[in-house]
């Protein structure tokens, strides 16, 4: 037979991730700039209520951040990336990065020049192009749709007055005509300015130097959670067991993390609401114990009432994957 346990986790506190998250100072409980991608995930995962394939399903519907955040837990990431920048002004981009970045979280550091370095306008760039976004994009512009009278088909052209859920409101030589755009070509002039495929994170940078540079970005992401899950085998004649331990990792963040450091946080770990911040929920937390992850590959490291668990090697995290280790 097979039995498990999954640990439950209230997440009321403070993020332990070398990263601001508003006005609050969040302090690592351990890091390093050597590097390229390290994740911490923090879990809220209830043992009775916890369905990955929930989430799994919902994430196959396209973006929505609100399924995003109803995962119980999530991540911070931090990347520390090599970039050219000129002495001056300077616009950079950032792509594959998370889908569900809470993006007061955002944070931009320049680890080999930080006091010449300054972030003047930072920025999310979220609405990923999609053919109803696309289309949008065409209101007020002249759009051609192919049309079918019988066996014979055409071409109508007109200005796009408005485009709804596959419907397609069109003002032509002949008047307003309403089209069902389901199953109908449509042909678009030149791409217009602001379509992007992939989210994007975009800073203004002032540099005082020029050349090849370190940068460190760290940013809080819904989409991310992980769970323990024990397998117990009996023997035929139940006298004996094999007792086998997995860290289960989920992640619909939006984005794939390779060779990444990989950090779990068990614990009662507090975190300040906005809304009342003087009233912290706390809870009760069952931490795997030391031989368990040990068993799994992590080491265990224990500061103030938390447990950060850290896996010995890197992994690859891809997107829309669980992940056991």
């Amino acid at each position: 037979m097979t039995m498990r346990s999954l640990p439950a986790f209230v997440l009321a506190g403070l993020i332990a991730s070398a990263m601001t998250i508003g006005a609050v100072d969040v302090r690592a409980a351990d890091s390093t700039e050597t590097e390229d991608v390290a994740i911490t995930v923090y879990s809220t995962a209830d043992p009775a209520g916890f369905d990955p394939q929930k989430f799994i399903a919902q994430s196959r519907q396209g973006y929505d951040p609100q399924y995003a955040w109803q995962v119980p837990g999530f991540g911070v990431v931090k990347e520390v990336r090599k970039i050219k920048l000129d002495a001056g002004m300077n616009d950079l981009r950032l792509t594959d990065v998370a889908q569900f970045i809470d993006p007061t979280t955002v944070s931009f550091t320049n680890l080999d020049d930080p006091d010449g370095t300054a972030v003047l306008e930072q920025n999310f760039e979220f609405d990923l192009v999609s053919p109803q976004k696309l289309l949008e994009k065409y209101i007020d512009r002249q759009i051609e749709v192919r049309l079918v009278h019988g066996d014979v088909g055409y071409w109508q052209t007109g200005k796009l007055l408005s485009a709804n859920q596959g419907s397609l409101v069109l003002m032509t030589p002949d008047g307003v005509r309403m089209i069902s755009g389901h199953g109908q070509q449509v042909k678009l002039g030149d791409l217009p300015g602001g379509l992007i495929t992939k989210p994007t994170l975009v800073w203004k940078v002032q540099a005082s130097t020029a050349g090849e540079q370190r940068i460190r970005t760290t940013y809080q992401t819904g989409g991310l959670t992980w769970r323990s899950d024990y397998n117990l085998i009996l023997n035929e004649s139940d006298t004996k067991a094999d007792l086998g331990a997995w860290v289960t990792l989920m992640n619909l963040s939006g984005a794939a993390y390779d060779n990444a450091r990989l950090k779990l946080i068990a614990g009662d770990v507090q975190r300040i609401q906005p809304q009342a911040p003087m009233a912290m929920a706390r809870g009760k937390s069952r931490r795997l114990g030391m031989v368990e992850m040990l068993d799994l590959g992590f080491e265990e490291k224990a500061f103030f009432e938390y447990h950060l668990y850290t896996l010995t090697r890197p992994t690859t995290l891809r997107n829309a994957e669980t992940k056991q280790i």
